[in-house]
């Protein structure tokens, strides 16, 4: 029988919550499935895709896979370039192939395809797909408030419990730096970042999941040095950073992410040098990284470095009610 690729509409949103949990084998209830996150990644209107983002694969009726395009831009010296990630992307056991067709179908509709980490069977597909690994996404925390982390967590084992309490409660104690007589700074040209507006950022705010802030560091012409924060079950997380100078931004982020009193660590997630640089200089531990893989045929991007924030991903608004913390 014939596949037939097209966008989902708004009232189909229950159908597909329904085909993902099936896939993944989670509840409708879980919190992945909220019907209000899923509206707002769907179908909520934002000022870098034309639409719906929700895409399936159907045969006779049924949909056989998923996947959502999540915007990410990239602002080149040539101009900006359209580029995505797809997410959500789940393909029913019974069709085997679907999954990949709705992918290429999907990027086709860009210049620039992007996924980062993604299941070990994936990690095995997207490669031999003509995807490049250009990088890695790092993940970075500092623990604020230990003893708050710790009656906090889920994990029913005291004992290690008090092991992870008692090393995090040294690594808390790490003072975060004066920015005074210190930069580490990069010169625009020399890396490719994602494009950001006002209208971006009055979208991302509106995520309901966590509680969201925006932070405007200083002003020069039509550009801001600014940040997002990201307030998670404990977790606070800089959902995106813009910056001349990386240590300036992230020790600003820092003491606006430690004072929100439910703060017990702050996770910052990033894929340049510089600003991974700055975080280990504030006293962010690293605790994990993914490949990031690029389909870019026209080599439209070239060849600088990427600057991918968890804005461009969802790193900064996924919950994990079981495994909250990043240490």
């Amino acid at each position: 029988m014939s596949l037939r690729f097209r966008a989902t509409e708004p009232d189909e949103a229950d159908r597909v919550r329904e085909f993902l949990a099936g896939v993944f084998h989670m509840a409708i209830t879980a919190p992945a499935f909220e019907p209000s996150l899923i509206h707002w990644k769907y179908y909520q209107p934002r000022p870098d895709w034309q639409g719906s983002r929700s895409y399936v694969l159907e045969r006779n009726g049924e949909i056989v896979s998923h996947g959502c395009v999540w915007p990410m831009p990239f602002n080149t010296t040539s101009g900006i370039v359209s580029a995505c990630q797809i997410i959500d992307w789940a393909a029913a056991p019974a069709a085997p192939g679907a999954g990949m067709l709705l992918r290429r179908e999907i990027e086709k509709m860009v210049a620039v395809s992007v996924a980062i980490g993604g299941s070990p069977d994936s990690r095995k597909v997207i490669p031999g797909s003509g995807y490049a690994t250009v990088g890695s996404f790092r993940k970075f925390v500092r623990i604020v408030r230990p003893f708050r982390q710790f009656r906090r967590r889920p994990e029913p084992r005291l004992g290690r419990n008090l092991a992870k309490l008692a090393r995090n409660a040294l690594w808390s104690m790490a003072p975060i730096p004066n920015s005074v007589g210190q930069s580490l700074g990069l010169p625009a040209s020399s890396f490719t970042a994602t494009a950001r507006s006002a209208e971006l950022y009055r979208y991302l705010l509106d995520c309901p999941t966590g509680s969201l802030s925006a932070f405007v560091l200083k002003k020069a012409g039509s550009e801001a040095d600014c940040f997002l924060l990201n307030q998670v079950d404990g977790q606070t997380r800089i959902a995106d950073l813009q910056a001349t100078d990386w240590l300036e931004g992230v020790i600003a982020a820092t003491r606006a992410a430690a004072a929100i009193p439910e703060t017990c660590e702050i996770v910052a997630n990033t894929s340049l040098d510089a600003l991974a640089e700055a975080l280990h200089q504030a006293g962010y531990r690293l605790r994990g990284e993914q490949p990031i893989f690029v389909l870019d045929r026209s080599k439209a991007l070239g060849a600088a470095e990427l600057h991918i924030t968890p804005a461009d991903y969802d790193d900064f608004f996924a919950r994990f009610p079981g495994a909250p913390f990043a240490a």
